[in-house]
């Protein structure tokens, strides 16, 4: 086949691909009308990370299952902000890390917010200024503890996670990057998804002498077969010592529901601050 008939080929795959794309986005704003109606959340992780896993397994290739995702956060995207004039706080400039893995997990349709400092971002949200926010839960010396702070008195939630390569990121403005290895972003949320039996939980737990170390938490979650993944500790200036936990399930599962009642009693303060679809 010479390249004029190859180009006529692509030409008309074009507009197979044109006409289908419109023919799903018109399922999708009706499945919108649907969640608008029963005062639903539009945005959803969890059906967005199982649109994104079932590209991948239909990909025979010669795309990359990266490529098609790329692709795919773009279409959803698209039909999100026909669905809803949707916003995304982030903090830090235009073209940042934070706006960088924004528009890395929203795709371009999407209007975007910048504000000065995290605390703007879950203001945002918080008051219905901005629909969802992204912070990063990683920064170059570790966890952000602002952050961790503002869940731990917030009452939003992680709806999702992005993980980002250190490839995939941008160096900021200032010219400074963030350190080796994948960075960690969390979008806010004022709710958290359904249980999906791919899910992870984070949890803030405060310490005091009588409750024992942190490592002591891991009885929990021993005891009723949860899986941690990440425990770690900061302290904050208001409530005093504080750990972190991330671990696989979500809390409304048996298992991890049964743990966190068990935490409960060993510990002042346990809040679960996200459930949410892995993003590993």
């Amino acid at each position: 086949m010479n390249i004029p008939r190859h180009r006529k080929v692509i030409d008309n795959l074009d507009a197979r691909i044109v006409q289908l794309l419109n023919q799903r986005t018109r399922h999708v704003l009706e499945i919108g009308r649907i969640k608008r109606k029963a005062g639903k959340e539009i945005y959803a992780p969890h059906r967005e990370q199982a649109v994104l896993d079932h590209v991948a397994r239909s990909n025979r290739g010669p795309m990359t299952d990266e490529h098609l995702r790329a692709i795919y956060r773009e279409v959803m995207s698209s039909a999100l902000a026909l669905e809803k004039t949707m916003t995304i706080a982030y903090p830090g400039p235009e073209s940042g890390v934070s706006h960088h893995a924004a528009t890395w997990r929203f795709g371009s349709s999407l209007r975007y917010a910048s504000k000065k400092t995290v605390q703007g971002v879950f203001a945002a949200v918080a008051q219905g200024r901005a629909d969802y926010g992204v912070v990063p839960m990683d920064g170059r010396t570790g966890l952000v503890p602002r952050v961790l702070e503002l869940f731990a008195n917030a009452d939003l939630k992680i709806v999702s996670q992005i993980v980002m390569p250190a490839e995939k990121r941008t160096q900021s403005q200032t010219g400074r990057s963030w350190r080796a290895g994948p960075a960690r972003f969390a979008v806010l949320g004022r709710h958290c998804g359904p249980p999906t039996g791919q899910d992870r939980t984070s949890l803030l737990v405060g310490v005091v002498k009588k409750a024992g170390p942190p490592s002591k938490a891991l009885d929990a979650f021993r005891r009723h077969n949860v899986n941690v993944r990440r425990i770690e500790s900061y302290s904050s200036k208001r409530r005093g010592p504080f750990f972190l936990i991330d671990c696989d399930g979500h809390a409304n599962d048996k298992n991890l529901a049964a743990a966190i009642r068990y935490m409960a009693k060993q510990y002042p303060f346990i809040r679960t601050i996200g459930s949410y679809p892995k993003a590993d």
